[in-house]
């Protein structure tokens, strides 16, 4: 698997309003069709290949650190999984200054909060009424992983 920095529109895109991803990532009052991804300086965008691209790791500045939003397209799931999280991870490490790396996970994705956990990412507790989602309000489970225990 290669992991490389992107900026092209059409690969974001790709992976992003993906029928399996997209009704995980969406937020309300925000149509697929009308999506056209932004890519501004604080969010690193990096494609992960095989043949062809098979997952987008996004890493986006937040209040005092950085958010992991990995998004491993599903045909390749079982075959790639722990490797396209590993190396996203260990990328991320290798690569940037920081020495942590958070995630916030809707409290109703539960296999996605024990993958999380399986990396060693730690509860760090619930944060109420994260986002809006399908009219709702959804608690999200925040993580963190700490760069010495991935």
């Amino acid at each position: 698997m290669n992991l490389e920095i992107t900026r092209d529109s059409e690969i974001i895109k790709k992976v992003m309003t993906d029928s399996d991803i997209w009704s995980k990532i969406s937020i309300d009052n925000v149509e697929k069709s009308d999506f056209n991804p932004e890519i501004p300086a604080n969010i690193i965008f990096l494609a992960a290949f095989v043949s062809d691209v098979i997952g987008l790791h996004m890493f986006t500045s937040y209040k005092n650190g950085v958010l992991y939003h990995p998004m491993l397209l599903k045909p390749y799931r079982k075959d790639y999984g722990r490797e396209f999280f590993s190396n996203g991870i260990k990328w991320f490490f290798d690569n940037t200054d920081n020495d942590s790396l958070g995630a916030e996970i809707p409290i109703s994705h539960k296999s996605t909060i024990n993958l999380a956990k399986h990396l060693n990412f730690k509860d760090l507790g619930i944060r109420k009424n994260g986002i809006l989602k399908n009219g709702n309000y959804l608690d999200l489970q925040i993580l963190r992983l700490e760069k010495w225990a991935a």
